[in-house]
C-alpha cells in the first residue's frame, strides 16, 4: 500500500494510503493489509454485511453510543460551545439552518447573505458545481463514476438500500438502541 501526503491550503500535511485505487484515512491502516487478505474467499451475502456494518458507521464505535456520548458532554458541558444541526434540519429550512450557523459561530450576517449561502448549500448547486475550487485531493471523492459523496441530496434515501426486511431489522434495532437519546430521529420530512 502507497502513502500519499496531500497538503492543505493552510499547509497541513494530510497522509493516506492508497489501495486499489482507493485513498483510505489513518483509521483504516492498522493491519489493513492482513485484515483485507482475510477476506479473501470468505463467502457472506449482502444482508451479512448490513447486520455487521451499519450501526458500526462512526469511527470507533456504533452510531447510538457515539451520538450519546456527544449528547452527554453537551449537557455535562454547558459552557462549550455546541450545535447539534442534522442534514434533515438543513433540507426542511436551509436559511434557518445557516443562520443558526452564522449564530453559532457569532456571525453577524444579513438576510441577504443567509440567502446566497442557503442558496450555494443546496444539493443541486453543490453537484452543479462539484469540481469547482476543489484542492486537487478532493477530486478523488467527485470524480468517481458512481458518486459517494453526492448521491440523491434527499432525507431518508439511504433507506431504499434496504430490503423490506432489512428495513425492518434496522428499525427493531435503531429503535431498541436510540429510545434514550432524546433525538429526534427523522427519515422523512
Amino acid at each position: 500500500m502507497e502513502k500519499v501526503d496531500f497538503i492543505d491550503d493552510n499547509g497541513a500535511v494530510l497522509t493516506m494510503k492508497k489501495y486499489e485505487g482507493n485513498y483510505l484515512s489513518p483509521l483504516v491502516w492498522d493491519d489493513f493489509e492482513g485484515q483485507i487478505s482475510a477476506l479473501d474467499g470468505l463467502g457472506f451475502t449482502k444482508d451479512d454485511v448490513l447486520i455487521v456494518t451499519y450501526l458500526k458507521s462512526v469511527p470507533g464505535d456504533d452510531w447510538v453510543s457515539f451520538h450519546k456520548d456527544w449528547l452527554e458532554f453537551r449537557d455535562g458541558n454547558p459552557d462549550y460551545p455546541f450545535l447539534l444541526l442534522s442534514y434533515e434540519d438543513m433540507k426542511e429550512n436551509t436559511e434557518d439552518a445557516v443562520g443558526r450557523i452564522a449564530k453559532f459561530l457569532k456571525e453577524d450576517i444579513d438576510s441577504e447573505m443567509i440567502s446566497q449561502i442557503a442558496n450555494k448549500c443546496e444539493f443541486q448547486k453543490m453537484l452543479t458545481e462539484k469540481n469547482s475550487n476543489l484542492p486537487p485531493h478532493f477530486e478523488m471523492v467527485t470524480s468517481l463514476k458512481e458518486h459517494v459523496f453526492y448521491r440523491k441530496g434527499k432525507v431518508g434515501d439511504w433507506k431504499n438500500w434496504f430490503t423490506v426486511s432489512q428495513n425492518e431489522e434496522f428499525d427493531t434495532r435503531l429503535g431498541h438502541l436510540a429510545d434514550d437519546l432524546n433525538l429526534n430521529i427523522r427519515y422523512t420530512l
